[in-house]
């Protein structure tokens, strides 16, 4: 499955996303006659943004060594000059979902990604007004041109964040569900188990009632033997001693 596919942007939305932020053929125009200028200075353009960057702690975390950086400079030179190449087509919606999935999975917040866009507007917009510096007109109109696109490309790669995000808690709920679903079985067996142990007390209970009955009864049969046998004795014991006062 595709990212257009995953997050629900093909060919319909992505039209309907284009003509939201009014990216008509005219302003691809524009920002293709602009990518000889601009892969110029494009270079010039990535170190002024890791120069800026860099300077943050946080941001520097994720620049573990100079070859990570390297790798990092590259794909972002590419990035900058997809803007201008003037294909917004399928691949291209592809190609910036993948950044956004990266960003999310390497835990680059959106705070960054967003910053970023803006800061490479702020590099890039003086170098268009150097060039229509007699052309005001036709800086506004790519500068517009470079504003829409790179909205889009914002559009994009937060959906990715809230798509990763909802993937996340769809994933928690699941798992929610999962352990109440076990704490409901632990505690039927529990219950189960506790009207068995009850039914077993109420056993014992009433044949220790029933043993407690027949001991006192069994008592009660010793006491009245005992009794008998006294009397015997006695009677035996005057039978005894008439006899002998008889003879």
């Amino acid at each position: 499955m595709t990212l257009t596919e995953q997050f629900k942007i093909e060919s319909r939305e992505q039209a309907q996303r284009k003509n939201f932020v009014e990216l008509a053929h005219d302003d691809i125009a524009l920002l293709r006659d602009l990518l000889p200028f601009i892969e110029k200075r494009v270079d010039g353009i990535v170190e002024q943004f890791y120069a800026h960057l860099l300077k943050y702690s946080e941001a520097r975390a994720f620049f573990k060594d100079e070859g990570t950086l390297s790798r990092v400079k590259s794909a972002q030179r590419e990035y900058l000059l997809d803007l201008f190449r003037g294909r917004y087509e399928e691949d291209y919606f592809e190609n910036r979902l993948r950044i956004g999935v990266t960003h999310e999975r390497i835990g680059l917040v959106p705070k960054w990604y967003i910053g970023s866009n803006s800061k490479f507007l702020c590099l890039m917009v003086p170098l268009l007004a150097q060039k229509y510096r007699l052309r005001s007109g036709k800086l506004t109109r790519c500068v517009l041109a470079l504003t829409k696109i790179m909205n889009l490309d914002q559009q994009l790669v937060i959906d990715t964040y809230i798509g990763s995000l909802l993937e996340k808690l769809n994933e928690r709920q699941r798992l929610l569900e999962e352990l109440l679903s076990q704490i409901k079985h632990a505690a039927d067996v529990l219950a189960s188990s506790a009207g068995e142990i009850l039914a077993a007390t109420i056993q014992v209970v009433s044949g220790a009632a029933q043993t407690a009955a027949a001991v006192k009864d069994t008592a009660a049969t010793v006491e009245e033997v005992k009794q008998t046998a006294q009397v015997s004795s006695q009677k035996a014991k005057q039978v005894f001693d008439s006899a002998q006062k008889a003879s």
